[in-house]
């Protein structure tokens, strides 16, 4: 007899279902995004080897995106000379996808670009850059 699979998610979503905007469009040059958020949490001891509570710290959200160097190549392009993207004011960024049938949002607030480079080697057929963001806070499904 053969197995019966049980699918209770539905499609699940890929990176074909991922749109990025920023800085008014769609950026169609990136590799990888990756987004994170958490307040910093520890035990608090007193007498005794075990906690007698917890304590909460700051929050922190992070981020990173791996940009295409073409991509790069077109926001500098776009900005006045002299400006680097690391100038480019702080700004929302989208990440948009579709989960069965209905639009989920995420909101990177605040968001600036912390670096720029570029580093190939030979055998790439590609040239990316991973940069890293500094981001005020994270909307989660908006």
């Amino acid at each position: 007899m053969p197995a019966t699979i049980i699918n209770s998610f539905g499609k699940i979503i890929g990176w074909n279902n991922v749109t990025y905007n920023a800085y008014n469009r769609d950026i169609e040059g990136i590799a990888e995004i990756e987004y994170s958020d958490e307040v910093k949490s520890e035990n608090e001891y007193g007498a005794g080897g075990f906690p007698m509570g917890q304590s909460s710290g700051n929050y922190e959200a992070k981020g990173s995106v791996t940009l295409y160097s073409e991509e790069i190549v077109g926001l500098q392009s776009s900005l006045p000379p002299g400006v680097r993207i690391q100038d480019i004011p702080p700004a929302p960024i989208n990440v948009v996808y579709e989960l069965n049938g209905s639009v989920v949002r995420d909101v990177l607030n605040n968001c600036r670009i912390k670096n720029v480079g570029k580093a190939v080697k030979q055998g790439d057929g590609k040239i990316t850059h991973k940069c890293d963001l500094l981001i005020s806070h994270i909307d989660w499904n908006v």
